[in-house]
Formats: structure tokens, C-alpha cells, sequence
């Protein structure tokens, strides 16, 4: 997991130039090495092809570019060649750019000999992504060309009447127009892809799963993206500046450098400006790519929910937040100082004094609302239960203060029991007294006469 880090923020435009300075500053070397390693394959393959295959003066005076084509096929071949090993170069140098950088801006430095890792799949997708974008800047730049001539048609038909030496001043505002709108048209282009190579690079992803994030991220914060690439378009252009520079003094016959020593001077200019320019680019994009992810995704909460130990359980809530609540989470209250507070008030906070709403749901019937609160002014309603009628409780106790009834066997016969025999029964004799009288003295008592007996001790009868 990545740390936080004072770069893995949202960006406004100001801040994205400057920290992309910095970042590109705090990690040049490095940057500058990652995309100057690839390009030594190119400057191989330029040097075998340009001393055994396609060797002599092929530099085509104006207007004979094809021509010279036609004439030789393998300068064709070296050329078609050439356009395609820089792009896969490209690919990998940018690719390896970007890992550095945003490495660097998630506080996980990667060493230079690591950001070349596991690049067939990035490079193979970037190159797909690289054929999409130059289709987007080739339509940008025609539209830009398009809105500049008629800028310049413009002042041409206004100041036509000035004459020869008045129409100077026309013409460098209408091709100053006409470089200004191209190059916002080529950066508005340009924007939808800044975070291409990143979502390949970092996240993995595919050619156009990860054009699609990048237009997402675009969208997310489009001027400042589109603004900063415009800054980053001036790079390459101040770069190649002296070299056009110098080939239209060579035209000119202003110079007089031999054709090899040319070739390699505008060999070594391509070179370096793209290596350069590859260089800022990756760490712009890197920012831009935080940004987007910021806005998209909330992975600085993230990132500052794993510092705290939180990670696991913010994550889920916001892999499950329902749709649409981020967006009507909490009521305007920017609306306060507008005009339109008034009316939207309302929607701001409910109305507490009406009654509530009642929800129903499909298939039940509406239960009848009632007001909202009861009116505590009015006289108390007496809600007292009914009396109810006492039930008739036989003695808990005998009277054990009356006389004892003697209950006989009839008396204590069940009237409804349908044997007659225990209803007819006769009482029984109960003797007079319970008990015999122990204060009289008791009779006396006479022991009966016993026969005489004989001498044998029998019993004469």
C-alpha cells in the first residue's frame, strides 16, 4: 500500500504547474536516464542502417521529398522502420518515466534498473493508446488550422485596403493567432489522454479500459489538465525551436553544414528534446493521474484511512456507498449569498410545519395521515378505562366464629350425582361421647373363678 504524501491531493491549476516543476526537479536524473537508455537502441539501429543499407546523401531539396521516396524503396524502408521503432521506444521510455515519478509522489522511491520490469504489456497497450492519440491530434490540429486561417482571412479582408506594408502587422497577428489556437486545440486533445500511460503503467490495465479512465480523470478537473498540457506542449516546441531554426538557415544557404553533419545535428536535437520532453511529461502526468484518482476514487481518504488503520473499513464504505449520495449528500449552502437563496432554501432544509409525508408502499393502502403534532393548548381528553363490573367472589374463609354444622353423608352428597344409593345412606351413630370421662373413678373390676385342679393338675370337672 502507498504512503501519504504531500503530493496525493487535488490539484488547482497553479498548484499542478508548480509541483510538476518540482517533482520534475527533485527527480531529473533518473527521469532523464530512464528515457535516454532506450533511445541507444534507435541511435543503433540509424547508425547500421545509415552506414550499410542506405548509405550517401539522401537530405531532398524543397518540393523533392517525394520524389527522392520514389527513387530509392529502402529509404523508405529506413524511414517506415525508423517511425516505428520510436514509437516503441517511446513507449518504453515513458512508461518507465511514469513508474518513476508517481513512485516517487507515493513516497515509494523505485530504483531506475525496476522501472524497466514487466514493460511488454505496458509498452504493447501504450502503443495501441500512443496510434488512438495521434488520431485525436491530428483532427485537433486540423480544426486548430482551420479557426486560425479564418482569424487570418479576417485581417487580411479588414486591412486589405492598407496595402503591401500595411498588412505586415496583419500577418504575424494571424499566424500568432493561428499557433496559439492550434496548440490549445492539440493540448484539448491532448488532456484525454494524459492518464493513459499512468492507468497502464500502475494499474495494469488495458489499451482502452485505460483510455477510458483517462477521459473519466479528464473530465473530472478538465481545465486545469487541459491548461497544463498546453504548458507541457511549450516544452518540446521551445526544445525543437532552434533546430527548425536551423534547418531554415540551411535552406536559406545561410549555413553551409556538410548533409551528414546535418542529419546529425537534427538527429541529436529529436533525440534529446523527445528524451526531455518525455521527462516532464511523465512527471505532470504522474500528478495529473493523483489528481484524477483523488476526485474519482477519494484515495487520499484512502490512503490516510491505511495510515490510521482505518483502511479496510473505509474502503468497504465507499465500495458500497449507494449511488448518487455523494452528490446530494449535504443541502447548497453556497446558495446563501446568491439571488436565488430564496428559492432554493426550500430544497434545503424541510418544512417541519407540515405534515408528514406518508409513504406507501406497492400493493398497501394509504393510511390516513393525521396532523403532525398534537395541540397541547386544548383541554386534556379524559382516556380513563370504562369500570368494569365487579365479579362475585365467594368467601376466601369459613365463619369460624358460628356454631360448626355437622355435615352427615347426605349433606355432603352432590345433588347432581345420580347414585341413589350413597343420597339414601343412613346417617351413622355417633357415639355420646367421643372420649371417656378420666375424672370419675373407674369400676372395679372382678376376676372370673377358676375350677379346682386335681393332683396330677387336671382340672376336675
Amino acid at each position: 500500500m502507498a504512503n501519504m504524501t504531500p503530493w496525493v491531493r487535488r490539484y488547482t491549476l497553479y498548484e499542478l504547474l508548480d509541483d510538476g516543476f518540482d517533482l520534475c526537479k527533485e527527480l531529473g536524473a533518473p527521469l532523464l536516464l530512464a528515457g535516454g537508455l532506450p533511445c541507444l537502441a534507435l541511435i543503433l539501429y540509424m547508425a547500421i542502417m545509415r552506414i550499410f543499407v542506405v548509405p550517401g546523401d539522401f537530405s531532398p531539396k524543397p518540393g523533392e521529398f517525394w520524389s527522392t521516396l520514389a527513387d530509392h524503396p529502402a529509404l523508405l524502408f529506413y524511414l517506415l522502420g525508423l517511425l516505428f521503432l520510436s514509437m516503441v521506444v517511446g513507449s518504453v521510455a515513458l512508461t518507465a518515466q511514469c513508474r518513476l515519478a508517481t513512485r516517487q509522489a507515493l513516497g515509494e522511491p523505485l530504483r531506475l534498473r525496476a522501472a524497466f520490469r514487466k514493460l511488454a504489456k505496458p509498452t504493447a497497450s501504450l502503443f495501441i493508446v500512443m496510434l488512438i492519440a495521434i488520431i485525436f491530434l491530428l483532427v485537433a490540429a486540423v480544426v486548430g488550422l482551420f479557426a486560425g486561417g479564418i482569424v487570418s482571412g479576417l485581417l487580411s479582408a479588414i486591412f486589405s485596403s492598407t496595402g503591401p506594408s500595411g498588412m505586415i502587422i496583419p500577418r504575424m497577428i494571424g499566424g500568432i493567432s493561428t499557433v496559439i489556437l492550434v496548440l490549445l486545440a492539440l493540448a484539448m486533445a491532448g488532456a484525454l489522454f494524459l492518464a493513459a500511460p499512468l492507468a497502464l503503467a500502475m494499474d495494469h490495465c488495458g489499451p482502452f479500459t485505460a483510455v477510458g479512465k483517462s477521459f473519466k480523470i479528464a473530465a473530472a478537473n478538465f481545465t486545469a489538465h487541459w491548461f497544463s498540457c498546453a504548458f507541457m506542449l511549450l516544452i518540446p516546441l521551445l526544445l525543437f525551436t532552434p533546430w527548425i531554426i536551423i534547418l531554415q538557415l540551411q535552406q536559406g544557404e545561410s549555413l553551409h553544414f556538410s548533409p551528414a553533419l546535418m542529419e546529425g545535428i537534427s538527429s541529436l536535437f529529436l533525440l534529446v528534446g523527445t528524451v526531455v520532453s518525455f521527462a516532464v511529461f511523465a512527471g505532470y502526468m504522474s500528478l495529473v493521474y493523483l489528481d484524477g484518482r483523488c476526485r474519482l476514487e477519494h484515495y487520499d481518504l484512502l490512503l490516510l484511512a491505511h495510515d490510521l488503520g482505518m483502511g479496510e473499513q473505509v474502503e468497504q464504505d465507499l465500495r458500497f456507498r449507494p449511488a448518487g449520495v455523494s452528490a446530494q449528500s449535504f443541502p447548497n449552502y453556497a446558495v446563501a449569498g446568491s439571488p436565488n437563496y430564496a428559492a432554493a432554501a426550500p430544497s434545503a432544509f424541510p418544512d417541519y410545519t407540515a405534515v408528514p409525508a406518508v409513504t406507501v408502499s406497492r400493493g398497501l393502502a394509504t393510511p390516513a395521515a393525521s396532523a403532525a403534532y398534537p395541540d397541547y393548548a386544548s383541554a386534556p381528553v379524559d382516556q380513563t378505562a370504562p369500570d368494569l363490573a365487579d365479579p362475585a367472589v365467594p368467601a376466601a374463609f369459613p365463619d369460624y366464629a358460628s356454631a360448626p354444622v355437622v355435615q352427615t353423608a347426605s349433606a355432603l352428597a352432590d345433588p347432581a350425582d345420580s347414585t341413589p344409593l350413597l343420597a339414601s345412606a343412613p346417617a351413622p351413630a355417633l357415639a355420646a361421647e367421643a372420649f371417656p370421662d378420666y375424672s370419675a373413678p373407674p369400676p372395679p373390676t372382678i376376676a372370673p373363678e377358676t375350677p379346682p385342679a386335681d393332683e396330677e393338675g387336671a382340672h376336675v370337672e
